[in-house]
């Protein structure tokens, strides 16, 4: 596979998202099925608007959208470092003291 540029443009890494989510995210939580769900409809919701976003050319809309495609990742990946306890947390430390 040939090296990609990285994007130049928030509209072109906005589209690399897109097609992230779409053909890697998505599929993942389609295949589990019902409890994937709610993950997908909020997935879907964020391509809309990232879409409409593209199409309106509106910067700061493309950089939401943008931020919020970056935070789906498939079920099985965690947003902690692997090597880090629930208790290391910062957010999980603040809920238990």
């Amino acid at each position: 596979m040939p090296d990609q540029a990285a994007p130049t443009t928030v509209a072109d890494a906005l589209i690399e998202e897109l097609a992230r989510v779409r053909d890697h995210v998505m599929p993942s939580y389609i295949e589990i099925g019902e409890p994937g769900r709610f993950a997908l409809t909020l997935m879907r919701q964020a391509m809309d608007a990232a879409t409409r976003a593209l199409a309106e050319q509106d910067a700061l809309a493309c950089l939401r959208s943008l931020d919020e495609l970056r935070g789906f990742h498939k079920p099985w990946q965690s947003p902690l470092p692997r090597r880090c306890s629930f208790a290391q947390a910062p957010i999980l430390r603040r809920e238990l003291q």
